[in-house]
């Protein structure tokens, strides 16, 4: 009896002080699912579900085929991301009204436990008025009633309520696709400051880079695996502003800094074959 209460307290004491960071990475349904990549994340996310407008949802066949070769990932939380860019123009019907808002998140929540997921991330670009912003936030809070985590893809311009982090499982900041050198530290810096303020805790928010550069004049984007031999130290390919390793590797020490949640990526599969980023950035929060 005395032995096993020396071993807990041991075990106590060489636990970490402070909980994992969090290396979040989308994976887009026309992408294959490489597991080597996915272990060096915490969580993963599934992009994406777009909403109908009686409340369905439209799943390709395309994303089944992702949500399942899913399965075998064991080591992380999984997500499935809702809306996005251009799967967005049906959130104002299912949200504004609330018997269509009650049928979608019920039809989430099943969709969720048939594919043996952690959660639902909502990415809503954008909602267009306040109406639109107060039924967006009921949509996340109610989803999050049902007991299953809720993460939200956020640019920087836009506004939430204090009281809507409270349901959110996190926050993940898209710091990305700014005017000119659309990434810089000092953006990071910026856009995690707004969501401060606006009363979102540090600890719940993930700093969104870029796997991709994107032309400063024409806005063109290229991944960063297309770029890669190239990358001597600096953000600026051919024109295309990028976050090259040692720039991951000073927004990593940003998150450290700040107390913050972790990184999100957009989106894994433009890393190089062998991990380039991604292990940048593992190798920095680790």
């Amino acid at each position: 009896m005395k032995s096993s209460k020396i071993f807990i307290l041991l075990l106590f004491c060489f636990m970490p002080l402070f909980a994992e960071y969090k290396i979040v990475g989308y994976l887009p349904q026309y992408r294959n699912l490489d597991l080597k990549k996915v272990k060096l994340l915490t969580d993963l996310i599934i992009f994406s579900l777009q909403p109908e407008k009686d409340g369905s949802l439209k799943v390709e066949d395309s994303l089944l085929k992702l949500l399942q070769k899913a399965k075998a990932v064991k080591n992380c939380r999984k997500f499935i991301c809702v809306g996005g860019w251009g799967k967005s123009e049906n959130f104002k019907e299912v949200s504004l009204n609330k018997e269509l808002r009650n049928k979608f998140i019920n039809n989430l929540v099943a969709f969720v436990k048939l594919h043996q997921l952690d959660g639902i991330d909502y990415d809503w670009e954008h909602p267009k008025n306040k109406d639109e912003a107060r039924a967006y936030e009921q949509l996340i809070k109610e989803t999050a009633a049902h007991g299953i985590k809720v993460s939200l893809a956020a640019s920087s311009w836009q506004s939430f309520t204090p009281e809507v982090f409270n349901h959110l499982f996190a926050l993940n900041i898209m710091s990305y696709d700014h005017p000119k050198e659309h990434s810089t530290l000092e953006l990071a810096k910026e856009d995690i400051q707004k969501f401060i303020k606006m009363g979102c805790p540090p600890e719940k928010i993930n700093l969104g880079v870029p796997f991709y550069g994107r032309h400063v004049e024409n806005r063109k984007a290229m991944s960063y695996n297309k770029m890669f031999l190239k990358d001597k130290g600096t953000d600026l390919f051919e024109g295309y502003f990028l976050n090259n390793t040692e720039t991951l590797k000073k927004k990593s020490e940003l998150v450290k800094e700040l107390k913050l949640s972790g990184i999100m990526i957009w989106e894994i599969e433009q890393d190089t074959y062998d991990m380039t980023l991604l292990k940048s950035i593992h190798s920095s929060l680790k």
